[in-house]
């Protein structure tokens, strides 16, 4: 074969020059036609002065005047001879190799057939032997054969009696027919082995060593001539091999294409196959380091017109050398060149490919090995009738040989220092950009023709790739294009424009190219393909043409198609058009079309508006309104709105306003759409608002309008929409359930969510709270004792933030609230209401008003109706419900600006203590548990409770006075005369118990001496003890009123701590209280041989059997806490209350030894050397009876967040 001819590198770099030449002077006078064009326009712009920004009216001119360059005159900014010259090389080497005289009478080729003669007469011999070898294992069978004979005998006896007997044996019969037929099988064994198989051998292994010698014989005298190092890299050249080494080099060539020869013929010898492709590769790697562009063209060529399944033996064969950071003009770069010159081979037409491969075409059904038929979306057979067709992986393979990655480094200027791309911005300039532009399109062009190439369903995922590299490049050429105009500073204001005028005509071709791609997958791409960098005009322009029929989709590439495409869109004919496009489309399609739609409104800024608006009515239009398509394409439609409008949130009020005018035709759709659509970032306006009034108002209950403002006023996030809209919502809502009494849950629940009142912070100034007056709908509800309107006159109006208003009207509305069973209502109010009671305590607590909503909340869950809902399902009491909101206003003090919650634990105090009868209210009980619970790790507000309860103790009640109890807390400690230590204390309300025993501790028996008198008196006690005579002696020194052994605080903190459940996170408080009395001393002025008396409280039968139990319940807790620190880590859900369970087991385990170990009890007992188990620091301080606290992480019961205890005993 002749190889082509090539000028020289160095005539190659001239010739660039050149162009280079050529293409500033075509710039230049590009520059003075524009600026002469300018000048005349401006001549006829009547004289008005245009401002120093470029107006729209400018800008149409400047780009009516500025075309893009042709194809022709892009050449002049890349021109890559090597891509021109392929057509003839490729029309050369097939007329070369299809000839193949100097081929079949080349010895190589007759070595090489008459060693694929013998290697198939030794396939034929092989089985030739296994068939006779199966005949002898069957005649082996038939040689022998068993039978079973009898023989019989009679004879008489001595006695003349007559006798018979019988005897069967097996008997071999040799065949001697079959032991001729093995003879004569033996012996065909012995020829077919000792004769045949061996000269085979023979011969086989005699040629496969000739063909060796030969190949390594050229090989060695190519190396030898060219002195080729054999580390050498591969080479490519530009220029033709010298002609002392020609021969050498055809030589090579010429048995290269002898052995991609057998590669194309029907062979079933796989070892032939193997070495073959062994000495190719060999043959191959040696002219690869001698090789021009021509050999690599010439390889690349034979590899192309291999059968299928060429790309996982021969894609190695494939190289581009390609240096990194290059010294020259990327685009001048003859390696760049072969690259997309050898990239245009792979992906262009195979000429002549089946007539290579007429053998395998013959022999289809033999040489095919799939199973399954392929077959495209209409259900046609996807298959080639000659079955020559490269595979998807075959051309996969080829092209990832390319140094794709590289490439792109190069021609970006991007330089590759320690493993790392450094991109330098300041090195690009506009004759840069418009040289990369003209690179870009000649690559595109490559890429589309690889596209329309393997346009067949079986290169679906090849051509997805392809139009993937499309995408990439168009990307590329962004990101330049952008950086460009963020760094560089360009003067000339006419090469700008014509830098944004060839970027938009490459972008236009690039979006051609995809689009006209459409049945291979390359839709998807469109949508990714990036928007931001073209002009508005262009942006129009792709809009509008992806709408139209694809037999005008090429029109987008025509330079003088300038017309006003933002008016021309919504034509009624291009609309009905476009519909009839979106219903042959398959569904993928349709949405890879929208999807393109969305994104090129989402990468536009806030400026291109209109094209924003065009493109979000268009996809609602698609999608909801038209009666066509939407079935089809609503759910697409849907996903793309919301998309849209998460970025730009203000088209939702124009999405508002096109479903307004067409909810006709949308019908139930428009609640599909809104489900989705981010309402939440919605800044409604008066405008919205008025598009909502109307469809809440002006339409009945069941209707799509009613149900679509009902849906948007559900959803919208009222956390950031001013009060004003607030206030206008709730008006609106109150007006529209007065009208509809079928929505007034749903305008509870809307108005509960409003930020009505001051406390919700929507806004701080109290001026802009109107009166009630102002509001005829709240007036007239009122009137009509509507609840819903009362609400909303205390949310919104100054009867609800004026406290004298507050407590001659608010309140009395809250009344007429609870005669209609709106104590959830009730409740929010108060939540509202009483911060502003803070610093004001005594005008609500001393209302009667208010102590009568009390009463009434208390009593809410006694009456018959709650009793009837609670049987009929499950739910929160109003009780709960109460303790609930307390527990939050107070875990909430610092929304209040308050630096604890000290005020408001002492204002609900007090109000609940105000009640008559309270403390015998267990309503009360539980909520002022609530209030203890919440405040208990606040030490302020647990010292505001103790405080309280110790006023009350002192000062008494009306209860004590009339002598209906003998303490305010009966429920804790229920005595009776009959000394009983059973205890009626309630495990429910342990935080309130912890204090108020604390506190009747303390002024009872601490502050009267009464307990240290009577630890005197016990230790004064000889033989059996009696609690109940002691404690009247120390009434008597002490001069305090005598009461029951039973009411002692000692028995009261153990009969607490038993009612506890053992995971309650006060119950270690509980026991170190027990402990603080039981281990406390005698009173040192006391002449004593005891230190301590604990142990007699418990003497006598009745208390013996309360210690055992106490004992016993250590123990358990002890066992409780073990088992849950012996639960795996990787099987704990609880992991993060170890050291909670830790802490408690330790603390649990001290507190039974000290209950057992009577040591404790005696005067001269050393803590220092008890064992560690004892904890004998926080022994020392429980003995004397100090404010110690245990630091202990606990998590209590209503957030389960931990804490640490840290309350000091008063």
């Amino acid at each position: 074969m002749e190889a082509v001819k090539k000028k020289p590198q160095k005539e190659n770099e001239d010739r660039s020059k050149k162009l280079c030449e050529d293409f500033t002077e075509i710039l230049n006078i590009n520059r003075e036609i524009i600026n002469t064009l300018k000048k005349e326009a401006e001549r006829n712009a009547d004289k008005v002065r245009l401002p120093a920004t470029e107006t729209n009216l400018q800008k149409a001119v400047t780009q009516n005047i500025i075309r893009p360059y042709t194809e022709s005159q892009l050449s002049a900014l890349y021109n890559n001879d090597e891509l021109g010259m392929l057509e003839a090389f490729n029309l050369q080497y097939i007329e070369a190799e299809l000839k193949g005289l100097a081929i079949k009478q080349h010895p190589l080729y007759e070595l090489l057939m008459n060693y694929l003669r013998v290697c198939e007469k030794i396939t034929a011999n092989t089985l030739e032997l296994e068939q006779i070898r199966k005949e002898y294992k069957v005649l082996q069978n038939e040689l022998w054969t068993i039978e079973t004979a009898t023989v019989a005998g009679r004879g008489e006896c001595q006695d003349g009696i007559m006798v018979s007997a019988s005897h069967s044996y097996s008997k071999s019969i040799f065949h001697r027919s079959v032991f001729q037929s093995i003879v004569r099988i033996l012996g065909n064994v012995q020829k077919v082995t000792y004769e045949n198989h061996v000269l085979y051998s023979y011969s086989a292994e005699e040629l496969r060593i000739q063909i060796e010698l030969f190949l390594q014989t050229v090989i060695n005298n190519c190396m030898t001539v060219t002195q080729l190092d054999k580390s050498a890299q591969v080479a490519l050249t530009m220029q033709s091999e010298p002609l002392h080494i020609k021969p050498y080099l055809a030589e090579v060539r010429l048995c290269i294409s002898i052995l991609f020869s057998f590669q194309r013929i029907l062979i079933r010898e796989s070892q032939f196959i193997k070495e073959t492709r062994d000495w190719l590769t060999q043959l191959v790697s040696l002219l690869l380091r001698l090789a021009n562009f021509q050999d690599h063209l010439f390889i690349l060529n034979h590899i192309l017109r291999c059968p299928a399944g060429v790309g996982s033996w021969a894609s190695c064969f494939v190289q581009t050398p390609l240096d990194i950071n290059l010294k020259v003009s990327p685009f001048a770069s003859y390696q760049i060149n072969h690259i997309l010159a050898v990239l245009a081979m792979i992906l262009m037409p195979i000429k002549a490919r089946e007539t290579f491969l007429e053998d395998i075409a013959q022999n289809k059904e033999m040489a095919t090995d799939a199973l399954w038929v392929m077959v495209d979306s209409d259900g046609e057979e996807d298959e080639e009738s000659t079955g020559t067709s490269l595979r998807e992986n075959d051309l996969v393979a080829l092209l990832n040989q390319l140094p794709l990655d590289d490439l792109f480094r190069d021609v970006l200027l991007i330089h590759r220092r320690d493993y790392q791309d450094i991109y330098d911005v300041s090195c690009i300039t506009e004759y840069h950009i418009l040289r990369f532009l003209a690179f870009s399109t000649v690559l595109l062009k490559i890429i589309y023709t690889g596209i329309q190439t393997y346009d067949q369903p079986r290169y679906n995922q090849f051509s997805k790739r392809l139009s993937r590299f499309i995408r990439h490049v168009a990307q590329y050429a962004t990101d330049q294009w952008e950086q460009f105009l963020k760094i560089q500073s360009l003067e000339d204001k006419a090469m700008l424009e014509r830098l944004q005028v060839e970027y938009d005509a490459f972008f236009l071709r690039t979006i051609y190219y995809l689009y006209s791609s459409q049945k291979l997958g390359a839709w998807q791409f469109l949508a990714v393909v990036p928007y931001h960098m073209v002009t508005l005009a262009t942006l129009w322009k792709i809009f509008y043409f992806l709408h139209s029929s694809d037999r005008q989709a090429k029109d987008i590439l025509n330079p003088l198609a300038d017309e006003d495409y933002s008016k021309k869109i919504w034509e009624e004919e291009l609309r009905a058009q476009f519909e009839e496009k979106l219903g042959s489309l398959e569904d993928a399609e349709v949405y890879y079309l929208l999807n393109t739609f969305a994104n090129m409104a989402l990468a536009r800024e806030d400026k291109d508006v209109d094209f924003i608006y065009a493109a979000t009515v268009d996809l609602l239009r698609v999608g909801f309104i038209s009666e066509v398509t939407q079935e089809s394409c609503s759910k697409s439609a849907r996903i793309l709105l919301t998309h849209l409008t998460s970025k730009y949130p203000h088209l939702l009020s124009n999405i508002l306003r096109e479903v307004k005018e067409n909810i006709d035709k949308i019908g139930a759709l428009v609640l599909y759409l809104y489900e989705e659509l981010p309402l939440s970032i919605w800044k409604i306006t008066d405008a919205d608002l008025d598009l909502i009034s109307r469809l809440l108002l002006n339409n009945p209950l069941v209707t799509n309008e009613s149900k679509l403002a009902r849906m948007i006023l559900s959803r919208l996030n009222w956390d950031t929409l001013p009060y004003e809209v607030h206030c206008d919502v709730a008006i609106l809502v109150v007006h529209a359930a007065s009208q509809e009494p079928g929505i007034v849950n749903w305008a509870w629940q809307t108005i509960l969510r409003l930020k009505l009142h001051i406390s919700d912070k929507a806004f701080t100034e109290i001026g802009r709270v109107q009166e009630v007056e102002r509001y005829d709908v709240l007036l007239k509800g009122i009137r009509e004792q509507q609840s819903l309107a009362s609400f909303v006159a205390i949310l919104m109006t100054t009867w609800g933030h004026l406290i004298p208003l507050i407590c001659s009207q608010g309140l009395s509305q809250l009344l007429s609230l609870q005669t209609q069973q709106r104590h959830e209502a009730v409740l929010f109010a108060l939540y509202q209401i009483i911060p502003l009671f803070i610093n004001s305590q005594e005008c609500i607590i001393n209302c009667d008003k208010f102590q009568t909503i009390l009463v009434n909340l208390l009593n809410a869950d006694r009456g018959y109706i709650s009793m009837a809902k609670s049987l009929v399902f499950a739910q929160n009491t109003v009780l709960q419900q109460f303790g609930n909101m307390i527990e939050t206003q107070i875990v909430n003090f610092a929304y209040y600006d308050l630096e604890s919650p000290r005020c408001l634990v002492r204002l609900w105090m007090n109000s609940l203590v105000s009640v008559p009868n309270w403390n015998r209210d267990m309503g009360i009980i539980y909520l002022l548990n609530v209030i203890v619970r919440t405040g208990f790790f606040h030490t302020d507000a647990l010292d505001a409770v103790h405080n309280i309860l110790r006023d009350l103790l002192q000062c008494g009640t009306p209860q004590e006075q009339s002598g209906t109890i003998s303490s305010i807390f009966k429920w804790v400690s229920s005595t009776s005369t009959n000394g009983s230590l059973i205890s009626n204390s309630l495990s429910g309300y342990t935080w309130l118990a912890y204090i108020w025993i604390a506190v009747e501790h303390q002024e009872k028996e601490v502050t009267t001496g009464l307990w240290n008198e009577l630890l005197v008196q016990l230790s004064k006690q000889k033989g059996k003890v009696n609690v109940d005579q002691a404690l009247k002696k120390a009434a008597s020194v002490v001069k305090v009123p005598i009461i029951t052994s039973g009411s002692l605080c000692i028995y009261r903190w153990a009969q607490q701590a038993l009612d506890t459940p053992i995971d309650h996170p006060l119950l270690p408080l509980l026991w170190q209280r027990f402990f603080t009395l039981y281990l406390a001393r005698i009173p040192p002025s006391s002449i004593v041989d005891q230190a301590c008396v604990g142990d007699r409280f418990f003497d006598g039968l009745v208390n013996f059997a309360f210690l055992k139990k106490i004992k016993r319940r250590l123990q358990d807790s002890v066992d409780y806490f073990q088992t849950k620190l012996d639960v795996k880590d990787e099987d704990n859900e609880e992991l993060c209350k170890k050291q909670f369970y830790h802490s408690c087991h330790q603390i649990f385990r001290a507190f039974s030894l000290w209950l057992e170990e009577p040591r404790l009890q005696e005067n001269n007992v050393l803590l220092k050397n008890l064992p560690p188990q004892y904890k004998s620091i926080l022994l020392a301080y429980v003995m004397q009876g100090s404010n110690v606290s245990i630091r202990i992480k606990v998590h209590s019961n209503p957030s389960q967040v931990a804490k640490s205890v840290h309350h000091y005993l008063a």
